[in-house]
């Protein structure tokens, strides 16, 4: 399947309201050295907001540390460096309405050098009644040069009112929901946004697709699923269904903020429409999740193994025809009691001779109907082809027999005897 992501919205804002601070808050940047840039996404999940700064600085003079103001409910968990060589210790002061996070480098920038510091900070939701409410902003101590937003959203999230009012709102081929606003130079940001909330958001629970609908020519098929958690907690998941669905794997645990794939694996007895739900359980929910599942089953006949039986009953019926037919031919043949003599004295021309009882009922045979074939010779006495020949290649060389060729074998006679 294709895989979809767990956002149904992205927001890309280039908007630069007043700065929230006084102006003894803030810090110009010398022209040597300075904040060229901050690039910000913002994850908005049901339960927390992701919040990633990415300020871009250009090495100079005397640029040790930088600060940056934001509302008292961010945290900050994470700073990283792009150079290796700079390692960044962060300070947090938290006030009454705001926190002032500063972070101190080891050592200066040089003037060729451009340093990537991430930041990457929490924010809890609260929402009651199925209805969020989300304020957010943040102040620098430089002018930034350049300053985007990107704001993604959890598809279980539906906006309802965005400021600072957007210029353009449009729909993307990937059925994205695009905001844009003109850019202006900032020197910080604030924003709100009012959305409502589905069920199975609020459980910070998804599951992609929400529904199957199929149509099979088979008695078994696969489909694939991903269940997301969108919290900061893991989450225990269990998937029942009925006996015809088998899921792989059946139960799980979903870390925070990650996906797991699950495998639908369908067996059917015979053609006919299945209905059901799917019920996907987990320790945070008390009401299961379901994804409805309705597919019709056409089996093909041709793949039944019926066809193949006929025709090797067929088959069998042939053969068994054809011995029936070629036995009826040899009991056709008189015998005219071809083993009742042990001796010679009904062949008074070979008395003399020092004969096994095999080459005496050869000779027997051979008396009873001159001109047959080797053939025949052995199907009468139970011998092999290759025993056969040798005994009478045996006889014929000592001058009892003749083989005569009559097309592609040859016919057997008494010397003598010969018709």
């Amino acid at each position: 399947m294709k895989f979809t992501p767990l956002f149904l919205v992205i927001v890309i804002v280039a908007v630069y309201p007043p700065a929230l601070l006084g102006s003894d808050a803030q810090i110009p940047f010398r022209e040597a050295s300075g904040l060229a840039e901050n690039n910000i996404t913002i994850v908005l999940y049901p339960t927390v907001a992701i919040f990633t700064f990415k300020l871009k600085y250009f090495g100079g003079q005397d640029l040790k540390s930088d600060s940056i103001i934001v509302s008292r409910n961010m945290s900050l968990y994470q700073v990283q460096s792009s150079i290796p060589s700079i390692s960044i210790t962060p300070q947090i002061l938290s006030l009454q309405n705001y926190s002032i996070v500063k972070f101190t480098f080891n050592r200066d920038l040089l003037p060729s050098e451009m340093l990537d510091v991430t930041l990457t900070f929490r924010q809890k939701i609260e929402f009651g009644f199925s209805q969020l409410s989300f304020d957010y902003w943040w102040n620098y101590t430089r002018i930034v040069g350049y300053h985007q937003i990107g704001l993604l959203i959890f598809k279980g999230i539906a906006v309802t009112h965005v400021s600072p009012n957007p210029e353009i709102t449009m729909t993307t081929p990937d059925d994205f929901l695009l905001f844009k606003w003109n850019e202006v130079v900032p020197q910080g940001f604030n924003g709100s946004i009012l959305a409502s909330v589905s069920d199975v958001a609020m459980n910070s629970i998804i599951a992609e697709p929400s529904s199957f609908t199929l149509v099979i020519q088979s008695k078994t098929a696969s489909v694939s699923m991903e269940i997301g958690n969108v919290a900061l907690t893991p989450v225990k998941v269990a998937i029942a269904g009925q006996e015809w669905i088998t899921p792989i794997p059946k139960n799980f645990t979903i870390t925070p903020l990650s996906k797991a794939i699950v495998s639908l694996n369908f067996n059917f007895e015979k053609s006919g429409i299945y209905q059901t739900n799917l019920l996907i359980m987990t320790n945070r929910t008390k009401i299961p999740i379901t994804v409805s599942i309705s597919i019709n089953v056409k089996i093909n006949e041709s793949s039944s193994p019926l066809p193949y039986l006929l025709s090797l009953i067929f088959v069998i019926l042939l053969v068994a025809v054809a011995i029936s037919w070629k036995m009826d031919i040899i009991r056709k043949i008189p015998t005219q009691r071809l083993f009742s003599h042990t001796d010679t004295k009904s062949l008074p021309q070979f008395s003399d001779l020092r004969l096994d009882t095999r080459q005496k009922q050869i000779l027997e045979i051979i008396e009873s109907r001159p001109g047959c074939s080797q053939q025949l010779v052995a199907e009468h006495l139970g011998l092999s082809k290759a025993t056969a020949s040798r005994e009478i290649t045996k006889l014929a060389n000592l001058g009892i027999i003749e083989k005569r060729r009559n097309g592609m074998s040859y016919e057997l006679y008494l010397k003598g005897k010969q018709i």
